[in-house]
């Protein structure tokens, strides 16, 4: 229900970047739900974590 309440308010703002922000969101959401059956180990599913905390704290770092 939030997540619908929170994409009907970037509708709402009008944001071109709001709209990109959110189609990455959905991408990334997308390749999560196809690469998490694939990725079956704990510790691969720990790195991959990992590594993306880090790619995002780079990021925001950067930005």
């Amino acid at each position: 229900m939030l997540v619908v309440v929170g994409y009907g308010a970037l509708l709402t703002t009008f944001s071109r970047a709001g709209y990109v922000a959110g189609a990455a969101g959905l991408l990334v959401l997308g390749g999560a739900y196809w690469l998490a059956p694939r990725i079956a180990d704990r510790a691969r599913r720990r790195l991959f974590v990992a590594l993306g905390t880090l790619a995002l704290l780079a990021a925001a770092g950067a930005i």
